[in-house]
C-alpha cells in the first residue's frame, strides 16, 4: 500500500520516526537560523499516530501556521509548543515564510 502525502507534510518528516527534543542550551537561535536575533519554537505535526517535529524561527513558524489555517487537510494538524526543549532539526525551507 502507497503512503499518500499532503504537499505541506515536510518531505523529510515523510516515513520518519519522530525526532526526539532536545534541551535547547540557550533561548538563543541556533547559528543556522536565518533570523538568529529571533528565539526559536518548536513546530510540530500531528498525522494519525505519526508526530513529527522541527524548529524554526518564531515569524516562520507563525507565518506557517497562519498560512496552515487558511487551508489545509484536516487530518494534519500544525501547532506551536511552548516549553524550551527543541528538535535538532530546522523547518524545511524556513526562510520562504519570512
Amino acid at each position: 500500500m502507497d503512503l499518500v502525502v499532503h504537499p505541506d507534510v515536510p518531505a523529510h518528516c515523510v516515513g520518519g520516526k519522530p525526532q526526539r527534543p532536545s534541551p535547547s542550551p540557550s533561548p538563543s537561535s541556533s547559528p543556522s537560523s536565518p533570523r538568529p536575533s529571533e528565539p526559536d519554537v518548536h513546530l510540530r505535526f500531528l498525522w494519525a499516530n505519526q508526530v513529527f517535529d522541527c524548529r524554526g524561527c518564531r515569524t516562520a513558524v507563525q507565518n506557517f501556521l497562519r498560512k496552515w489555517s487558511d487551508g489545509h487537510n484536516p487530518a494534519i494538524t500544525a501547532v506551536e509548543l511552548p516549553g524550551g526543549f527543541l528538535p535538532d532539526n530546522r523547518m524545511p525551507c524556513e526562510e520562504l515564510w519570512l
